[in-house]
């Protein structure tokens, strides 16, 4: 059997998919642990899909209706982004899905269906026989899906962008391997501790006593949360020896290991580290003597094209393959087979509710941003309208004051001349 080593009682790194909650030890009694998939859960998440999709639509529905009774309509009726959505969730669900095999590539052959009225139909039967009969084909028809050829290959995820690789895959080629970063003691430990000690490693103190072995040394450190793994090796670490080894847990160039000790390697039997701090990338130590190693990324290409590697995480970053990430657990380099990617219908929502809703440039977004400029340019032409109005108002009260100065005029020119004519018409009946 396989022995690990774990800090914790929660194990969720060592099966994929499951995890393990360690609530007693039994040394001597094996313990088997049964995994199969859970059918009804599956089933309970296949309707509850359905189920919110249909909810979309009748949220659709409700802004597009219109009452011809009273002459109302939906807060977003006839906005044309609207159906483009709709058309696009449908074509989705109902093409095949690239990449998959015939017998198992549509929606429809696992129960579900597109009613007349654009919702989705379950036939509880038809799904129930496809999940005994083909449970991972069910699964590849919704989600994002990798697989690999060589089991030194895992798949993790991809982006939206990342096109299904067809049933040939992507070639995988490996020109360099993911390694630890490494440190080695430059004194051994050839006897047990002649004293206490105190070990400082990424931070983290671990006690050591006197009388320790070397064993005893390393599993206290392994037993510790130091981030590290520890082993007796020879100066360059590797081999069988009496040097102390630490490896960082992690892989990549951002992977470190420190350690320092409370008593120098020059006083008696030690751990060998000595009291001056190394690291993977200043090794010698007080000894003069110690060796270390930085981590590497992986390196390589995947279908031929640019990859950029953290660790054992290898992720395409152009053509077809950008976005897909791949763990990549081999010691050597070279080809390593193949990875077929496959987008589900779920994964296709995902990826197309993401498009329309992304913050800034969605499809949502854009079209809100164009409202708002549509409702600005309302906002000035009517602040522009309000300004002319203005402007005419002003004008025809000028001339309404002016025509009231000039009527005032006439009627007062038109009263002297009234009172010069009575004076005269006087005047002549006198004479």
């Amino acid at each position: 059997g396989l022995t690990i080593t774990r800090s914790s009682n929660v194990i969720s790194d060592l099966i994929p998919g499951v995890t393990l909650n360690l609530h007693g030890a039994s040394p001597g009694s094996p313990v088997t642990v049964t995994v199969s998939a859970d059918s009804e859960a599956i089933k309970e998440k296949v309707q509850e899909f359905v189920g919110k999709y249909n909810e979309v639509v009748s949220l659709i529905e409700k802004q597009w209706a219109y009452d011809q009774d009273t002459e109302k309509s939906g807060t977003l009726f006839g906005e044309y982004t609207l159906h483009q959505m709709q058309s696009s969730m449908v074509s989705r669900l109902s093409n095949p899905i690239a990449g998959l095999p015939s017998s198992m590539s549509l929606l429809s052959q696992i129960g579900i269906s597109l009613g007349d009225d654009g919702r989705l139909e379950l036939d509880a039967a038809e799904l129930d026989a496809a999940l005994a009969e083909n449970m991972d084909g069910v699964m590849k028809l919704f989600a994002r899906y990798g697989e690999s050829t060589d089991s030194r290959i895992a798949f993790v995820s991809a982006t939206d962008i990342t096109q299904p690789s067809g049933e040939i895959g992507y070639a995988v080629n490996i020109t360099q391997v993911a390694t630890h970063a490494r440190v080695t003691s430059g004194v051994a430990q050839s006897a047990v501790l002649a004293a206490d000690e105190v070990l400082t490693i990424n931070g983290i103190n671990i006690e050591l006593t006197a009388g320790m072995t070397q064993l005893q040394v390393l599993e206290a450190i392994n037993d510790s949360n130091a981030g590290v793994t520890a082993s007796a090796t020879g100066i360059d670490g590797t081999g069988v020896g009496q040097y102390l080894t630490l490896e960082s847990n992690g892989y990549g160039a951002g992977a470190e290991v420190t350690v320092i000790s409370s008593l120098s390697n020059a006083a008696g039997d030690t751990s060998g580290v000595g009291n001056v701090l190394v690291t993977e990338s200043d090794a010698a130590g007080e000894s003069g003597t110690g060796t270390g190693a930085a981590g590497t990324d992986v390196a390589g290409t995947i279908n031929g094209a640019a990859a950029e590697g953290a660790g054992q995480i290898l992720k395409g970053t152009e053509g077809d393959t950008e976005g897909l990430s791949l763990l990549i657990n081999s010691t050597t380099t070279g080809d390593l087979g193949s990875v077929t990617f496959t987008r589900g219908a779920g994964a296709h929502l995902d990826d197309l509710l993401r498009f329309l809703t992304e913050s800034e440039t969605g499809t949502v977004q854009v079209s809100m941003d164009t409202l708002e400029e549509q409702i600005e340019n309302i906002e000035e032409d009517i602040t522009a309208r309000e300004e002319a109005i203005a402007r005419q108002q002003d004008r025809l009260y000028q001339q309404f004051s002016a025509m009231e100065g000039a009527l005032a005029k006439l009627q007062s020119q038109g009263s002297y001349l009234s009172g010069q004519l009575a004076q005269i018409q006087s005047n002549w009946k006198g004479a």
